[in-house]
């Protein structure tokens, strides 16, 4: 049984899972996340989020320690932090795909849709094979009603994209709403 198969979700069970293997496996960064996330889930963010700080102390040199860090605290509303997280990330890992479109992301979802644009293109520069960063691009620009703009980067984002499901849904409605918004 796994405490996030589709339909369960126990993050008791989680977080006991998640203590009894740091007392493993204390040098896996996977068990500090796998703690504080099932914290977080349970209501405990001040503990939840200690265990996020000390994953990034304890493991420096893991980007997924640093964007989660800044994950958690920009969906805590701690958007500054987090921005500062991923800002920090960057600078350290900046070959590090995922940190510069959470970045990106992060700016999104706090509306700061210019930032974020600005973010992505430098993405861009770096990433040209990455759909997540060409959707992403494409999503705030439909944003912003830069339609133009829009569609080169829905047309870059056609080209990279893998073959899946999720990411072909994902393009879909991008084009959707692109659509919609070309329709006024």
């Amino acid at each position: 049984r796994r405490h996030d198969a589709p339909g369960v979700r126990d993050p008791g069970w989680a977080l006991d899972l998640g203590q009894e293997a740091a007392t493993w496996a204390p040098s896996n960064h996977y068990t500090w996340a796998v703690i504080g996330l099932a914290l977080d889930e349970l209501g405990d963010w001040p503990r939840a989020q200690a265990v996020f700080w000390y994953a990034r102390r304890r493991f420096p040199y893991n980007p997924k320690a640093h964007h989660q860090l800044g994950h958690a605290l920009a969906m805590r509303g701690m958007v500054d932090e987090g921005e500062a997280v991923y800002r920090q990330a960057i600078r350290r890992f900046p070959d590090n795909e995922f940190c510069w479109s959470d970045l990106a992301q992060t700016l999104r979802v706090a509306g700061r849709l210019e930032e974020a644009v600005s973010v992505y293109r430098e993405a861009q520069s770096s990433f040209h094979k990455n759909h997540v960063i060409a959707n992403g691009l494409a999503g705030t620009l439909i944003d912003l009603g830069r339609k133009d703009e829009a569609s080169e980067a829905l047309d870059w984002a056609e080209r990279v994209l893998p073959d899946d499901a999720k990411s072909q849904t994902l393009f879909r409605d991008m084009k959707n709403r692109l659509v919609a918004l070309q329709d006024g």
